[in-house]
């Protein structure tokens, strides 16, 4: 029995330290401003890294397969509750970022994420308060899990790579920002 309680414990460890842990900040905010085309300047809300200026769209995600994503997530947008939603990934129900099934992160505090990114692709991540609205206001980004072996890729599918840009279009209807 005390073998078999090693054996065991020996096979946790070593996959354990197969696993990395990346955490991160991210902030959010309802505080940036976007200039078009025209030059119109487009108040907006968005994530960012730690506490750089918001991007639109927010800024990329990166993971690898396998491994573990922590983000501890600040709000500084003013007076709004925010939450982040991972799409596609396969996350815990408290960690899934729908307002009435798990929580949200109220103005000035923090709140962790805590995921396993077991799939790689190109996922999306927003705000799932008032979505339509908070999305258009640039509330979202692009989440990328590469694949621990960069030289796999799906049957018939695309490979999955970090030297590939990442780009995310989007539409803006400017009557959402006045």
């Amino acid at each position: 029995m005390k073998v078999a309680a090693f054996l065991i414990w020996i096979c946790m460890s070593v996959a354990a330290s197969a696993q990395e842990t990346t955490r991160e900040l991210w902030v959010m905010w309802t505080t940036g401003e976007h200039v078009l085309h025209d030059g119109t300047q487009l108040p907006f809300w968005g994530f960012s890294k730690s506490f750089a200026q918001p991007e639109l769209p927010g800024p990329l995600m990166t993971s690898v397969e396998g491994d573990s994503l922590i983000l501890d997530v600040r709000n500084q947008s003013q007076p709004y509750a925010h939450t982040m939603h991972l799409h596609g990934t396969d996350v815990e129900q408290e960690y899934d970022g729908v307002p009435d099934l798990s929580w949200k992160i109220k103005h000035m505090e923090t709140g962790t994420y805590r995921m396993l990114t077991p799939h790689p692709g190109l996922y999306f991540y927003h705000c799932h308060v008032a979505s339509t609205l908070h999305v258009q206001l640039g509330m979202y980004g692009p989440l990328l899990v590469l694949p621990k072996d960069p030289t796999e890729s799906w049957e018939g599918g695309y490979a999955v790579s970090p030297e590939r840009t990442v780009t995310v279009l989007s539409d803006v209807d400017v009557s959402w920002h006045n």
